[in-house]
């Protein structure tokens, strides 16, 4: 059908939608024989578009983060214009429900009224204390009435920033762990994640343990974190006459100054009475001084603890401590009923002050009257000894009698 309502025959045409049409231009047109028909014209509203004030903030550690945006019109302000508005996660490490405050993700509509050319709202992001990736989110429009969505109708990618710092890591290493008086403890202090410059704060502590068991008679301190994240510090442990059992020193390192954020392990160290000469697993001469000392054939961590070996010792005139044996058992004990040609300790000059240190109980040994080398004194048997279960020597005192040295006389026998 022509202009002039005559019939000319079929006619070609093409619709067009115009979505980016302004006021006053054709919405929908139809193109007939070359002429373009205007269907329906965009009337005077309004463009709608979207920004935020922040593309990324730290999201916080307790609470929730306000990220502000607004959403503008221009154009014919004269009506009331409604958008919504949707987040969405966005990125490589999207943000989801649980970041933000109630468990979802955001929406809602924003309503212009007649006149106002902006609308302005939050969206809140929960903070937490978990140390996580950068997470990243937009804000969508869609679903215009008395309005269109121009160019910006989603924001830029907005990042939630961690704000969660990892956790602080202390190791620490106490050399060494069995520590005689008069030698030195070092404790060697490594971290992770602290800022360098940290101060940290260190106390000495446990039974028995006071000023007095070391040279400088300081039991607290404080030392910082160096550039390569480490700190150190030493303490000399005096050496005196006062003949004491092993003590336990436990050492705390604090985050604060009060001592009552404790970091790392404590460590525990053993303080024995100060041994002399060179320990082995052979055959030991071992001499002491006019101090009060540890005098032992087997060193520390010895396995085969005495057995195949013939130590000579001498204490001094100190008030020494013979260790015959420790908290694990007898030394030179090997189960067999050798009288003592191996496997023993020959104290030479055991005196007054003295005492000979054995593991278990009285009923564990004997005293038998005899000679070694050629020289009488007392030898001590160990009884039923592991692993034969046979009497065992282990011991033989220099010139020693059986009126002058009992096995229940606690000022001569140490047992533990």
């Amino acid at each position: 059908i022509d202009n002039d309502g005559r019939d000319n025959g079929q006619i070609s045409a093409v619709l067009d939608v115009n979505f980016a049409a302004t006021a006053g231009e054709p919405i929908v047109s139809v193109m007939a024989n070359d002429r373009v028909v205007p269907l329906l014209y965009r009337s005077g509203d309004s463009s709608l578009a979207i920004s935020a004030a922040n593309l990324a903030l730290a999201e916080g550690n307790i609470g929730s983060t306000q990220h502000p945006f607004t959403i503008s019109r221009t154009g014919d302000l004269s009506g009331e214009t409604r958008v919504a508005w949707a987040v969405a996660g966005a990125g490589a490490t999207p943000a989801n429900a649980l970041d933000f405050a109630g468990g979802q993700l955001p929406a809602g509509v924003a309503v212009f009224a007649p006149g106002q050319d902006s609308v302005s709202l939050i969206v809140n992001v929960v903070g937490d204390g978990s140390l996580e990736a950068d997470e990243g989110f937009r804000i969508d429009l869609s679903n215009p009435i008395g309005g269109w969505l121009s160019g910006t109708s989603s924001t830029d990618m907005l990042q939630i920033l961690n704000d969660d710092q990892p956790a602080p890591f202390y190791s620490f290493v106490a050399t060494p762990e069995v520590v005689y008086e008069g030698g030195t403890l070092h404790l060697a202090i490594t971290t992770k994640n602290v800022e360098v410059g940290r101060s940290l704060w260190w106390d000495l502590v446990g039974a028995g343990i006071t000023a007095s068991d070391f040279n400088d008679g300081v039991l607290t301190g404080s030392i910082r974190i160096g550039s390569d994240g480490r700190a150190a510090f030493t303490k000399a442990i005096a050496a005196d006459a006062v003949l004491d059992p092993d003590e336990t020193l436990q050492v705390h390192v604090y985050a604060d100054a009060a001592r009552r954020q404790l970091v790392g392990t404590s460590q525990m160290i053993t303080i024995k009475e100060p041994s002399v000469g060179v320990i082995t697993d052979g055959n030991d001469v071992i001499a002491g001084t006019a101090a009060a000392e540890v005098i032992t054939g087997v060193p520390v961590g010895s396995v085969p603890r005495g057995r195949s070996s013939l130590d000579r010792l001498t204490g001094g005139p100190g008030a020494d401590l013979f260790v015959l044996g420790d908290a694990q058992g007898s030394y030179y004990n090997d189960g067999t009923t050798a009288l003592g040609t191996t496997d023993q300790a020959v104290i030479t000059d055991f005196s007054a002050d003295d005492r000979i240190q054995l593991f278990g109980y009285i009923s564990d040994y004997r005293l038998i009257s005899g000679r070694h080398a050629g020289v009488p004194g007392v030898r001590i048997d160990a009884l039923k000894a592991a692993p034969g279960n046979l009497p065992e020597a282990i011991g033989f005192v220099h010139n020693a009698t059986l009126a002058s040295l009992n096995l229940a006389n606690p000022n001569q026998f140490l047992y533990i």
